[in-house]
């Protein structure tokens, strides 16, 4: 018998998603943003103005990408069948797409590739729930858990990966709240934003970027995931981000 889900979006509805708003944000990165630098601009038909506006638009749609990654990396790790090949899996292709994504924003991107944060990020909830199921009284796992936070945190941030800290506790919070959907994307976008902010935005200037952030939208696209896995597109995140990236570079130096 056929499982009927729920209105909303399919797992694979949400990686396209993602993906095409990844991809608009990189092109706005690697290719738009070096235009004047390349004298590509003509005045004629562009000025400095608006292209700076379309360049604002293209970083901007961007930013829903990776708190969708992130929520699809959590549901995928609750419903993997082994969290070691799903570790291995990022791991194999943080390795392969470290040269694309150096080249492809060389200059405007240092550190580690995304997969690389997003695998601490499993690693974390894979340790996480190993303290939780060998020790269920909270007293035991959960300064096991704060020293798992700290250390995947300070990892994340030591190496430089992209979102670093950030992203790693974005992960985590969606883990620790998986149950309650509302409270995971409300509480994850909330300590998300204070993290990236905190150290340059007062109490009163943190509250006004709240209502006016483009990281949001990426948070209530998932809240509509219905729970169906939908399209079988297991691997396209994982061959179209170096693939991308590869073809940015490629552009890039082709208009040299």
């Amino acid at each position: 018998m056929t499982k009927i889900y729920p209105k909303g979006f399919s797992g694979s509805t949400l990686k396209i998603i993602a993906v095409i708003t990844m991809i608009i944000d990189h092109i706005g990165l690697g290719i738009w943003h070096r235009l004047p630098e390349l004298n590509y601009l003509v005045p004629e038909m562009m000025d400095i103005e608006t292209w700076w506006s379309i360049y604002r638009i293209m970083r901007n749609i961007g930013r829903s990408a990776f708190p969708i990654f992130c929520f699809l990396l959590v549901e995928g790790f609750f419903h993997t069948r082994s969290h070691f090949k799903y570790a291995l899996r990022l791991f194999v292709f943080a390795l392969i797409s470290q040269l694309p994504f150096r080249y492809a924003f060389l200059n405007l991107a240092e550190g580690l590739n995304i997969f690389f944060t997003l695998l601490i990020g499993l690693l974390a909830m894979w340790g996480m729930n190993e303290a939780k199921t060998r020790w269920s009284k909270p007293l035991i796992y959960l300064p096991l858990w704060t020293t798992i936070v700290i250390f995947a945190g300070y990892t994340a941030y030591f190496v430089n990966t992209d979102y670093d800290y950030k992203g790693v506790l974005l992960i985590i919070v969606l883990y620790i709240f998986h149950d309650k959907r509302i409270i995971a994307l409300l509480s994850s976008y909330i300590s998300f934003k204070f993290a990236m902010y905190y150290s340059s935005q007062t109490a009163i200037g943190f509250l006004k970027y709240l209502g006016a952030d483009y990281y949001f939208p990426g948070f209530i696209v998932a809240n509509f995931y219905n729970g169906s896995r939908g399209l079988k597109i297991k691997y396209l995140f994982y061959l179209i981000y170096p693939v991308h990236l590869a073809i940015i570079y490629t552009v890039w130096k082709f208009l040299l």
